[in-house]
């Protein structure tokens, strides 16, 4: 299972026809997010990643106690965001296809290995 942040990507991925607001993104992540550290940290993380008008302008000033009254509009997966998270799909997929190399890879050498030992058993006259 993927962390938060990757979920997060995926939901707003999913969303950039509309855009997704942060009430939506914790809403559709199942999280519970009372005031303190963390929901201060994934509410910049969050608008970091999500344009939307005011936050950017906000972002941009380094101003990070973004109002409240942010939180339900809607916002849209920033262009770089979505890419991170293109690569991270790639990665994840590349992982799983190396892996399934490196299983063919091991069965065509015991194949060959049992191949090779059962031509020199026949041609000694084991069987």
């Amino acid at each position: 299972m993927d962390n938060i942040y990757i979920r997060a990507l995926k939901i707003g991925a999913d969303s950039l026809d509309k855009g997704i607001s942060y009430d939506e993104i914790i809403e559709k992540l199942g999280i519970k997010v009372s005031s303190g550290t963390f929901k201060r940290n994934f509410r910049l993380w969050f608008y970091s990643n999500f344009f939307h008008d005011n936050t950017q302008w906000n972002l941009n000033r380094k101003i990070i106690d973004l109002p409240d009254e942010l939180d339900f509009k809607k916002s849209i997966l920033s262009g770089e965001a979505y890419m991170n998270y293109l690569d991270y799909i790639e990665l994840k997929e590349a992982r799983q296809s190396a892996k399934t190399a490196k299983c063919i890879a091991i069965i065509s050498i015991l194949i060959a290995i049992f191949t090779n030992i059962s031509q020199i058993l026949i041609t000694k006259g084991v069987f």
